[in-house]
C-alpha cells in the first residue's frame, strides 16, 4: 500500500468487489467508512476498502494461517499453535481498522507542518491579484511541499474530474479535510468571497497572525513538555526504583521475574506509547526520511555482523546492546548532525538575505540588481555559493525562472532552504519582484526562523533530565544491589529468632538483570528526550547511544566507587 495519497494497487481490486461487493457493501455502512475513507485522502470507495479487507481475509490469511497451524501442531504436538490464525485473523483486522486513521493523523500533521509556508504562497499571490485555484495548479506541479502537492491533486481531481466550480472544489475540500487548521483557513477565504469582500485580506490576515500564532503554540507545547519530562522521570526513573527496592528485599526470587518482565517488554511498550504522545502534540516541521535510507542499507549488515560476533564472545547484555547499537545508529546519528549543523548555517543566513533583498527592492532596484549587491556580501559561505550561482543564472542563462531555481532546490539539503527558495522563486516569476510580496516572503522568513529558534532553545534543557535520570537509575540501583549483598552469608536477629538469607547465585542473576533494565531504560530515556528536543527519532539516537555508555561507565567503572 502506498502512502501519498495513490490508490490501493495490491491487486486489481475488481476482483476483490466481484467477490465480496455486497458483504463489503454491507460492512462499510456497518462501520460508517465513508467519511473515514474521504477525510483519509484514500483514493478508493468504502466498499472496495472492505472488499481488499474481506480478500486478503478469506482468501490468502486465514488459509495460510490455517495450514500452517496444523502443520505446527503434527511437528511439536501442541494445541497451542491452534491460536495462529484467529490472532492473524485479529492482525489484519487491526490493520483495516487503523490503516484510514493513521493516514489521516500523517495527512493532519503533513499539512500542518507546511501550512505556514503555503499560506504565505497564497498570501503572494492575492497580492498580485491570481486566484487561489490557480496556486493549486501550481502546488500540484512542484515537489517541494508533498503533503499540499497532495491536496492539490484532491482539488483538481473534484475540480476537473467533476467540472465544478472552482469554489465549488474549495469548499468540498475544506468540508472534507481533517486538519483544523486549514478548513478554518479555508473557511475565512470561503466567507471572504461569498460577502462580496477582498479575498486578499483574509489571506493576508492569516499570514501576518503567524508570529502570535507560532508563540501560542510554544507556550502550549512547552506546558506539554513540562507534562512528558514528568512521565519520563515517573515511569523510567522513580518506577524502576521502586520495583528494585520493593521486590528485591521483600522477595527476591520474585523480583528477577517482575524485573525482567518490566525491563524487556513494559519498558518497549511504554516508551513506544509515550513516543507516539510527543509526536501527536509535538510541533511539526517538514522532514524527510528518504536522505537517511542509504546510511541505514549500509548499518543494518554491519549490525548483524557485530550482533554475531558478540554473541559468540558471549558477552554480557550492556555490552552487546551498546556496541550493536553504536554500529547501527551512530552512521545515522553522525549523518543528522553533520545536516543539522550545515542546514542551521544556511537557515541563519537565508534569513538575512531575504531581508536585504526586500530592502534593496523597496527603494527602486530590480530583482537582478539586488542580488547582484546581495552577492558581494557574505552570508556564510555555503549560501553565498547560492546566491552567486542565482545571480549569474538569472543574467545570463537561458533556463525559465522555475528551472534556475528547481536547480538550486536540488542542491540544497535544508527542508527550510529549500521552500524559501521556492517561494523566492515563485515571488519573482508570479510577483514580478514586485517590493510588497518580497517585505512579505522577508518578515515570514524571519518570524518563522525566529521561531524555530526559539523552540530549539527551549527544549534543550530536556536533555539533561535525560541524562541525570540515566545517572541517578546507576547510583540507587547499585546501593540497593549493595545492601542486599550484605545478606549473601544470612543474617539473624536472635531476640526474635528471624534468621535471613540470599544465595549468592540470586544476587548475581539479580545484579545482570538490573544491568540489562539500566541499560534498556537509559536507551528509551534518551530517544525520548532526543524527540522532544530534537523533533525526530534521528535526533534522539545520539542521546541514546550516550545514555548507553554513561550506563556502561557507570556499571563497570563507576559501580565499585558506589
Amino acid at each position: 500500500m502506498l502512502w501519498k495519497g495513490k490508490s490501493v494497487q495490491v491487486f486489481p481490486i475488481s476482483i476483490a468487489y466481484r467477490l465480496f461487493g455486497n458483504f463489503a457493501n454491507t460492512i462499510s455502512h456497518k462501520l460508517n467508512l465513508s467519511e473515514i475513507i474521504v477525510r483519509s485522502g484514500l483514493k478508493i470507495s468504502p466498499q472496495g476498502y472492505c472488499s481488499i479487507f474481506l480478500f486478503y481475509l478469506l482468501l490468502i490469511v486465514l488459509p495460510a494461517s490455517t495450514i500452517a497451524s496444523i502443520l505446527l501442531l503434527i511437528l511439536f504436538s501442541s494445541f497451542l499453535f491452534l491460536v495462529l490464525p484467529p490472532l492473524c485473523a485479529l492482525f489484519v483486522f487491526l490493520v483495516f481498522h487503523f490503516y484510514p486513521r493513521v493516514r489521516i493523523s500523517l495527512r493532519v500533521s503533513g499539512v500542518e507542518s507546511e501550512l505556514p509556508f503555503i499560506s504565505t504562497y497564497f498570501s503572494m499571490l492575492s497580492l498580485s491579484h491570481v486566484p487561489l485555484f490557480r496556486g493549486f495548479e501550481r502546488l500540484s506541479s512542484q515537489n517541494v511541499f508533498p503533503w499540499f502537492k497532495f491536496e492539490s491533486e484532491v482539488f483538481f481531481t473534484d475540480y476537473k474530474f467533476f467540472s465544478k466550480d472552482p469554489m465549488q472544489s474549495i469548499k468540498f475540500l475544506a468540508y472534507n479535510h481533517p486538519c483544523k487548521d486549514f478548513r478554518d483557513y479555508l473557511d475565512s477565504y470561503i466567507r471572504s468571497v461569498e460577502s462580496g469582500g477582498y479575498p486578499s485580506s483574509s489571506l493576508m490576515d492569516y499570514t501576518l497572525k503567524l508570529g502570535e500564532r507560532f508563540s501560542n503554540k510554544l507556550k502550549n507545547f512547552a506546558s506539554d513538555v513540562n507534562v512528558f519530562g514528568d512521565l519520563i522521570v515517573t515511569l523510567f526513573l522513580f518506577l524502576p526504583l521502586g520495583l528494585i527496592g520493593i521486590f528485591m528485599i521483600m522477595n527476591p526470587l520474585n523480583a528477577l521475574l517482575f524485573l525482567k518482565l518490566y525491563a524487556f517488554i513494559f519498558t518497549p511498550l511504554i516508551a513506544f506509547s509515550i513516543f507516539i504522545i510527543i509526536d501527536y502534540s509535538q510541533l511539526k516541521f517538514p522532514f524527510r526520511f528518504s536522505n537517511y535510507k542509504r546510511v541505514l542499507l549500509f548499518s543494518i549488515p554491519s549490525f548483524f555482523i557485530t550482533l554475531l560476533i558478540l554473541l559468540n564472545l558471549g558477552v554480557s547484555f550492556p555490552l552487546l546492546f551498546t556496541i550493536s547499537s553504536t554500529v547501527l545508529l551512530a552512521p545515522l546519528s553522525i549523518f543528522h548532525e553533520y545536516n543539522v549543523i550545515k542546514c542551521r548555517v544556511i537557515d541563519s543566513g537565508l534569513s538575512k538575505f531575504i531581508r536585504d533583498i526586500s530592502d534593496y527592492i523597496k527603494v527602486g532596484l530590480s530583482v537582478e540588481n539586488a542580488l547582484i549587491l546581495a552577492s558581494s556580501r557574505s552570508y556564510g559561505k555555503a549560501l553565498d555559493d547560492i546566491i552567486r550561482s542565482i545571480n549569474l543564472s538569472l543574467t545570463s542563462s537561458m533556463k525559465s525562472i522555475s528551472d534556475i531555481f528547481n536547480d538550486i532546490i536540488s542542491r540544497v539539503n535544508s527542508w527550510f532552504a529549500k521552500r524559501i527558495f521556492w517561494l523566492f522563486g515563485e515571488a519573482v516569476s508570479t510577483g514580478g519582484g514586485r517590493s510588497e510580496i518580497f517585505s512579505h516572503l522577508s518578515k515570514f522568513c524571519w518570524e518563522y526562523n525566529e521561531f524555530k529558534r526559539r523552540v530549539e532553545n527551549e527544549l534543550k534543557l530536556y536533555i539533561l533530565v535525560g541524562y541525570f535520570s540515566s545517572l541517578m537509575l546507576i547510583f540507587v540501583s547499585y546501593q540497593l544491589i549493595g545492601f542486599l549483598s550484605f545478606f549473601e552469608f544470612g543474617y539473624s536477629i536472635p531476640s526474635q529468632i528471624i534468621f535471613f538469607n540470599v544465595d549468592k547465585s540470586v544476587i548475581i542473576e539479580l545484579n545482570s538483570t538490573i544491568n540489562s533494565m539500566i541499560i534498556l531504560t537509559s536507551f528509551f530515556i534518551g530517544i525520548l528526550v532526543g524527540k522532544i528536543s530534537g523533533g525526530t527519532i534521528f535526533a534522539g539516537f545520539k542521546h541514546a547511544l550516550v545514555s548507553c555508555y554513561i550506563c556502561i561507565l557507570g556499571i563497570y567503572g563507576g559501580a565499585r566507587l558506589w
